[in-house]
């Protein structure tokens, strides 16, 4: 199985470019912000040794031109660094939001394209945190902790160099707590992956629960239930804290165990780097740069703890959208139109067919019905009369046998070809967030305003529209709700 995060870089492999010109801006903002240190050593160099130092050794030795020189180069570099910073603010950002909102339509359109079955077998509430939480959390992973991580590396192999070039000696000793850091780190990284994907889960079952619960406020009311659905939510977000809280008792030793070990770094160029400067070895602005620079190398170290805790979590999510966007569909369109207007032929031909985990519900099923005529399928619950409409739709696959449309297998058919010319109405009420209009409507949008009136007074529902205040135009909210 694929890393999470191998399955992100292939996904985002339309936006190679950008990545590459974000993680450019990241570099050179990072270059420009350390530069000041350099030149803070400098102007200690040319404070110390005057017409002997480093600048006079370029042809300026004015000490006062030597300053000023050094004060506008350092002022061009905060310009170049906040220029920097803004241009990989902006393209951090936009690649974040363009990511994610090209993951979130593929995992709508794929949720689509995916039989009945599959939402039966899976929690509504889960199916929302995915596309909503999970991607929301890939987010704020590429926006933020891709960039720190660029940061942290660049500025490490940077500084690397830097104090190398002034005394390997104190280079050796301030990178000793490197490795112990990086250790740690994939230490609490292992710890934490199962912690959060736990916590990711428990939140897909709270949103189940509440999606369900509010979805049916009505019967909880009717039937008194309130103190127990209440309990049961107390349970599951209780266990959703629960999770986080497990996850935070790891997390929350990051960060400790890291400052320790950059202190001993620091202390490292502090002592040694000053005894060798004492000794001669090593000159006061090299010591000044190593001082500075061995902050700006060991504590931005400090943030692969926030970093780590933010990868864990988008890791655990990318997986689970991954695992969304990876679901089989296994009913596949056809390439053949049914023509418009159809007869309107149906006929099952020893169609076999059984829910999954389930006893056979079809064997060698097999009826005609003629244009025109008209037939009722009379039996039991779960006896499998809705499940016929459903097999005709397609809205599951049959297993054997035939089901023709006007002479026609409906597995040949692309599924809008013939979906568009069976009516049906269905045992569940569902309602669009939008006016009456469009709810009538729906699925016929080219349809007029006499028209839509003309369906309503079919089903007298045309005088009850028009006595509200905003007639075919009020709006329905969620759970049928009408507001003006």
């Amino acid at each position: 199985m694929s890393h999470p995060l191998i399955k992100l870089i292939r996904y985002s492999r339309n936006y190679r470019f950008d990545i590459s010109l974000a993680t450019f801006y990241s570099l050179m903002n990072k270059f420009f912000d350390i530069l000041p240190e350099v030149l803070i050593g400098v102007a200690v160099d040319v404070i110390v040794k005057r017409q002997d130092s480093m600048l006079a050794h370029l042809g300026i030795h004015d000490v006062k031109l030597q300053i000023i020189i050094l004060g506008l180069f350092t002022g061009v570099t905060w310009i170049l660094e906040s220029t920097f910073q803004y241009l990989y603010s902006l393209k951090w950002c936009y690649l974040a939001q363009n990511l994610q909102h090209d993951m979130r339509i593929d995992a709508y359109s794929h949720i689509q394209n995916l039989e009945l079955e599959f939402f039966e077998n899976k929690a509504t509430g889960n199916m929302m945190a995915i596309i909503n939480d999970d991607i929301n959390q890939l987010e704020r992973f590429i926006n933020d902790g891709v960039n720190q991580i660029i940061q942290i590396v660049g500025s490490t192999i940077l500084i690397s160099i830097i104090f190398f070039m002034i005394s390997t000696q104190v280079a050796l000793l301030s990178f000793l707590p490197i490795p112990l850091i990086i250790i740690g780190v994939f230490f609490f990284k292992n710890k934490l992956a199962p912690r959060y994907l736990k916590v990711r889960n428990a939140a897909g079952d709270l949103n189940s629960k509440l999606n369900t619960n509010l979805s049916g406020i009505a019967t909880i009311k009717t039937y008194t239930t309130e103190k127990h659905e209440l309990n049961a939510v107390s349970q599951l977000s209780q266990g959703y804290a629960n999770a986080n809280k497990h996850a935070i008792i790891m997390s929350a030793a990051v960060t400790p165990v890291i400052r320790m070990a950059v202190m001993c770094g620091f202390l490292a160029a502090l002592i040694y780097g000053g005894i060798l400067t004492i000794n001669g070895h090593i000159q006061v602005a090299s010591y000044s740069i190593l001082i500075f620079l061995s902050q700006r190398l060991l504590w931005p170290l400090t943030y692969l703890a926030q970093v780590t805790d933010m990868y864990q979590r988008s890791m655990a999510s990318i997986n689970r959208v991954m695992g969304l966007l990876n679901s089989p569909i296994n009913i596949v369109d056809g390439a053949n139109q049914l023509a418009t207007p159809c007869s309107g032929r149906v006929e099952f031909k020893a169609v076999d067919f059984t829910y999954h985990e389930r006893e056979q519900l079809f064997d060698r099923l097999s009826f005609v019905i003629e244009p025109g005529e008209t037939v009722a399928f009379v039996g039991s619950t779960g006896s499998g009369k809705s499940t016929i409409v459903k097999l005709l739709l397609r809205l599951y696959q049959h297993q054997a046998g035939q089901i023709l449309i006007d002479n026609q297998e409906i597995n040949t058919l692309t599924m809008d070809s013939f979906r568009s010319q069976i009516g049906v109405v269905s045992q569940e009420t569902f309602l669009i967030d939008g006016s009456i209009a469009d709810n009538i409507s729906y699925g016929s949008f080219a349809a007029s305003r006499e028209q839509i009136i003309q369906v309503a007074r079919l089903v007298e529902a045309d005088q009850f529209i028009s006595e509200l205040p905003n007639g075919y135009e009020c709006c329905i909210v969620e759970f049928a709700t009408p507001y003006y």
